[in-house]
């Protein structure tokens, strides 16, 4: 990985020896690099063991700690904000979860959004904000 940013034209210039350069803007770039490596051999949502060896080699690179590129015990981090900024602008056909589809799914009426419309054999409606998203398959 480290021959693959050294050698990509956005990120080159960071790995110059004897240059100072700005630590916020090295990370960033890097980041970016790497995250688009990363879709481009894992898809847009890579395994959490892939972030995970990215963001080893990341804070070897960087030499920072790994954990801020990818903590898998709250599975936040640089890396994975760059994928969440990524699937924004993906279209809905193409995410694998969506909020809309539940409602959709649910038959939820627009005068009763949060709740799930129930039948008379079923259980009583919950009560209170129901919040519910599906795995698209």
């Amino acid at each position: 990985m480290r021959e693959f940013l050294s050698s990509h034209p956005k990120s080159q210039r960071y790995f110059v020896d004897g240059v100072k350069h700005d630590v916020i803007a090295r990370r960033q770039v890097v980041v970016a690099v790497a995250t688009s490596k990363l879709v481009e051999e894992c898809g847009i949502y890579p395994s959490q063991g892939d972030k995970k060896r990215l963001s080893e080699v990341l804070g070897e690179v960087l030499q920072m700690n790994p954990s801020v590129f990818f903590d898998a015990a709250s599975h936040q981090g640089f890396i994975s904000n760059a994928l969440h900024n990524r699937r924004r602008k993906l279209a809905t056909t193409e995410k694998k979860f969506t909020w809309s589809d539940a409602r959709k799914r649910l038959k939820m009426s627009s005068d009763n959004v949060g709740v799930p419309e129930h039948s008379e054999s079923d259980e009583p409606a919950p009560q209170g904000n129901v919040l519910m998203f599906t795995v698209l398959m």
